[in-house]
C-alpha cells in the first residue's frame, strides 16, 4: 500500500490574525510518527505554489491551514506577503479530475453557508468537483481547538478502529474535542460533506 500523502498548505498573510501554523504541522508530524504517511509541507503558500504542488504531485489529502471567508474563499499570500484569495470555484477547477480523496480546510468560515449563498462556500464547491470528502469549519474556531481536532482526526483516520473511514474519524475527533472542554462549542464547528457512500475515503490495506 502506498503511503497516505498529505499536502499541508499553510498561509498567514501579514494583515491577518496570527496563527501558529508551524506548531500545527509539528503536532501532526508528532501524532503521525511511525504511520505510513507522507506529510508534504507548503508553508507561506502563494497561488503559484499551490497550483504547482497540486499539479506535480499525487496527493491524497489537501490540508489547508490558515484563514478563509465565505465570500472570498481561502486566503493565501501574494508576492508582497499580503492577502490573495482563491475562491471556491477556482479551487474546484484546480482540483477537478485530480485523485484527491479528502480536502480538510482547517480555517474559520470555509464551511459557512448563508440562506442566500447556501451552495457557494468553499467546501461545497470542492464537493461539486467530485472529491469523496470535504471537512471545513462552519464558524470561527480557536487555533488550539482547530489543531487538536486535526490531531484527533488524522490519528483515527490512519490508525484508529476503522482506518480510512472519514465519518468515523470526524465523529471521534468531535467527541474527543468535546471531552477536552465540554463547555466549549468548538466540537460542533467542523462539518463533513461526503460524496463517498460508505464514508471510506481510502483503503487501509
Amino acid at each position: 500500500m502506498e503511503p497516505l500523502r498529505i499536502l499541508f498548505v499553510s498561509s498567514n498573510p501579514h494583515c491577518t490574525a496570527r496563527l501558529d501554523l508551524g506548531y500545527e504541522m509539528r503536532e501532526l508530524l508528532r501524532s503521525l510518527r511511525g504511520q505510513d504517511v507522507e506529510l508534504m509541507p507548503l508553508p507561506a503558500a502563494q497561488r503559484e505554489d499551490l497550483e504547482i504542488a497540486i499539479t506535480a504531485n499525487e496527493i491524497d489529502v489537501l490540508h489547508f491551514s490558515g484563514h478563509a471567508t465565505e465570500k472570498d474563499g481561502i486566503i493565501l499570500r501574494d508576492t508582497d506577503g499580503m492577502e490573495e484569495a482563491i475562491s471556491g470555484p477556482e479551487l474546484r477547477e484546480l482540483l477537478k479530475d485530480k485523485n484527491v480523496k479528502l480536502a480538510f480546510l482547517n480555517a474559520c468560515l470555509a464551511g459557512l453557508s448563508s440562506d442566500t449563498r447556501r451552495f457557494q462556500n468553499v467546501a461545497v464547491q470542492l464537493l461539486q468537483a467530485g472529491l469523496p470528502a470535504v471537512i471545513a469549519m462552519q464558524h470561527e474556531i480557536r487555533d488550539d481547538a482547530a489543531i487538536e481536532f486535526a490531531q484527533f482526526l488524522y490519528e483515527e483516520l490512519v490508525a484508529g478502529s476503522c482506518p480510512g473511514s472519514i465519518d468515523a474519524a470526524v465523529a471521534l475527533a468531535r467527541s474527543s474535542l468535546y471531552a477536552l472542554n465540554p463547555g466549549d462549542f468548538s466540537y460542533g464547528t467542523p462539518v463533513l460533506w461526503l460524496n463517498a457512500d460508505n464514508g471510506i475515503v481510502f483503503a487501509s490495506d
